[in-house]
């Protein structure tokens, strides 16, 4: 739920709204819980992209039930994102009330409050220019569904072309998960002209020659026949039905033509069919400079600059990747604040959930603080990720009592994408082998080398492995926010120093593989025994044979519904493997592994997950603090710091204890003689 505290209180959310319909009719029924000491002069006022669309008065919401229903007028909406403000004016009293009292709040029950639309589909006559639309990141769809069409499915020479068309697929959804699926031309019912069309998603990629695509450019007019083209056109068999076709004579051609639609950054003209020849390549963007070890900008883990607003302005969250023993660590933040705040205003610096600083925001005039270093200690990291939270705590300089001035519109701050964080002293500054670095790809891609080049290699050329490498290498595309140049997808690959990326199944993988990737009793039980923290996280799915069980008893458990992922720790260069036990449950497995809330959740050596319904489950590094494996405080903290002061601390110490000892032998010798 969303509490609104206070006499003036405000939450802003994005409704969604796709491209290609129409709204008919729109509803929000709101979900209320008023304070019982609310006046009738409390009121609440919905806007929708700058309009109000209605209001309510917080005092008959709360006699007649919490569940309010409003009318939205259909002009207010809009294709694409729809910014929905909810404003709150809460009294108690007539007169002097203060604005800041405890019992002034409304809380809005999310769960139960949403919007009702009527739409209809639309079909417009797009162009190149407007392929957005038609892969549109605005959808309400939890997962895109692309079906992409070739004459072969099977095909071995294919698979790095389908890699780049599903990038320029997947990028311009942005972050919506993208499920691939390659059919053949002539499979039956699967046809994008076949009967039935009308059951397909809005768009569907077709790649081929023109030979084989002959049937689907018919009335296109096309003059040439040996120049690769991109062609966008509408299927009239079906309403809201688009063809993207990319045709090529050529392997080569085709691979072309794919990277080309996967620059999104290229402007495409308004016109439904392009010759490549006319299509250059300029102005693409440049992955950012290899980044030092010992620091970072917050823009190069996807931070941007962000003002928080208000008395209960929200965190900001930024996660860090830390490979191992370091030393201590600083933030080193960049930020301005507004006028008008008392001497309380503070902004709080957790990492890991604990407090470890407070930045004064106490100046009456405002402020700036260019470099403001707050010390993050080695007891409080974790091995992994860390999440550093940057809570505002902003408060007016008058609270409003006793008829004082109250303007909580002024209470901002703002944290700039040059703050800094910053590695103090040496350390591991290799990242580990981690099933993380996937979630994690954005924050990783200056070290990990996935810019650099990248293998994806199959097991075998099969349709459904070939869809499982396109659902991966889109969402690969997606979370590096730049596209994946230098690929190379396929059974054989050429040799080189790039990650290597291995989609399998089970019985593909040779045994030599399943010990490299822990997925052989033996492997998991040495994993298990050889585990860092010492422990290993097990669910128990509702008492069926798990992981566990299989570990117990060295044989093989029921595999058929779950789908791997698994790092080599001892490979030369970063290897990966996502496997199941059928090429149907691989492709299944990896259409929810890019879904929303599951990709993240890949952490580890390995993990695992059935197709649906079940949590991932991950061993390997636990995200235990350096505090559990040893002193955690005092010398040892300081000599992991200062190493070689330490070192020096330690000769000392020994010639002094040499130096003792030989003078006690020296003493004790003397008087044994002098007595003699």
């Amino acid at each position: 739920p969303i509490t609104l505290n206070g006499g003036d209180a405000q939450t802003t959310f994005t409704l969604p709204i796709a491209q290609l319909v129409q709204v008919v009719s729109a509803n929000l029924t709101l979900a209320l819980v008023p304070s019982a000491g609310l006046n009738s002069d409390s009121w609440i006022t919905v806007r929708i992209n700058g309009l109000v669309v209605g209001q309510i008065n917080l005092a008959t919401a709360r006699l007649e039930g919490h569940a309010i229903s409003l009318a939205i007028p259909v002009s207010s909406l809009k294709p694409g994102y729809n910014t929905v403000q909810i404003f709150a004016a809460q009294h108690s009293v007539t007169a002097c009330a203060p604005p800041l009292s405890p019992e002034l709040f409304t809380q809005v029950d999310t769960k139960n409050s949403f919007f009702t639309l009527s739409a209809t589909p639309i079909n417009p006559d797009l162009t190149l220019n407007q392929l957005g639309e038609l892969f549109d990141p605005s959808s309400d769809a939890k997962q895109a569904q692309v079906p992409v069409f070739v004459s072969d499915p099977n095909a071995a020479d294919q698979a790095t072309t389908l890699a780049y068309a599903a990038q320029g697929v997947a990028r311009r959804f942005n972050y919506l998960p993208v499920n691939f699926s390659v059919l053949s031309l002539d499979q039956a019912g699967h046809s994008p002209v076949a009967q039935g069309a009308e059951t397909l998603p809005t768009a569907a990629l077709l790649i081929g020659n023109y030979a084989a695509l002959t049937p689907y450019l018919a009335g296109l007019n096309l003059s040439n026949t040996e120049t690769p083209r991109l062609i966008v056109r509408r299927f009239d068999a079906a309403p809201a039905r688009y063809l993207v076709i990319l045709v090529a004579n050529t392997i080569a051609e085709q691979q072309q033509l794919a990277l080309r639609f996967a620059l999104t950054e290229l402007p495409l003209p308004a016109v439904h069919s392009l010759n490549l020849d006319t299509l250059t390549v300029t102005g693409l963007p440049n992955p950012p400079p290899p980044r030092q070890n010992n620091g970072f900008q917050f823009r190069d883990l996807g931070v941007v600059s962000t003002t928080l607003s208000g008395v209960d302005a929200p965190s900001l969250d930024v996660q860090v990747w830390n490979a191992g023993w370091k030393q201590k660590a600083q933030v080193r933040l960049h930020l301005a604040y507004t006028a008008g705040m008392s001497k309380q205003s503070a902004l709080n610096v957790w990492i890991n959930g604990v407090l470890q600083g407070s930045i004064p925001l106490n100046l009456p005039q405002g402020g700036e603080y260019a470099d403001f270093a707050v010390t993050l200690p080695t007891t409080q990291l974790n091995a992994g990720w860390n999440k550093i939270r940057l809570q505002p705590v902003l408060i007016p300089i008058t609270n409003g009592g006793e008829c004082q001035p109250f303007f909580p519109g002024n209470l901002s701050v703002s944290i700039f994408d040059d703050s800094k964080f910053i590695w103090m002293g040496n350390g591991s500054e290799e990242y580990a082998r981690d099933l993380a670095v996937f979630s994690g790809f954005n924050s990783m891609k200056w070290t990990s080398g996935w810019l650099e080049g990248l293998n994806i290699q199959l097991a075998a050329n099969n349709a459904d492995l070939l869809s499982a490498a396109m659902t991966l290498t889109g969402k690969l595309s997606q979370t590096a926010h730049l596209p994946l140049i230098k690929l190379n997808v396929g059974t054989v690959l050429p040799k080189n120093t790039w990650p290597t990326i291995l989609i399998s199944t089970l019985d593909a993988l040779s045994t030599e593989n399943k010990h490299r990737f822990g997925l052989s009793p033996d492997s998991i039980l040495s994993r298990l025994k050889n585990n860092t923290a010492g422990q290993v996280s097990l669910i128990d799915w509702d008492a069926k044979p798990n992981l566990n069980t299989w570990v117990e008893s060295r044989s093989a458990f029921d595999l058929t519904q779950l789908t791997f992922a698994a790092v080599a720790e001892d490979a030369a260069q970063p290897e990966y493997l996502f496997a199941a036990s059928t090429p149907v449950t691989l492709q299944a497995g990896m259409a929810r592994a890019v879904g929303f809330g599951v990709w993240s959740q890949l952490t580890g050596t390995m993990a695992y997950w059935p197709n649906e319904g079940k949590p991932v489950i991950s061993i390997g590094r636990t995200q235990e603090p350096f505090r559990n494996y040893g002193l955690s405080r005092g010398l040892s903290i300081w000599i992991t710091q200062n190493p070689w002061y330490g070192l020096l601390i330690v000769l000392i110490a020994g010639i002094f204890t040499a130096l003792v000892i030989r003078w006690g032998i020296t003493t004790y010798s003397r008087r044994r003689h002098g007595k003699n």
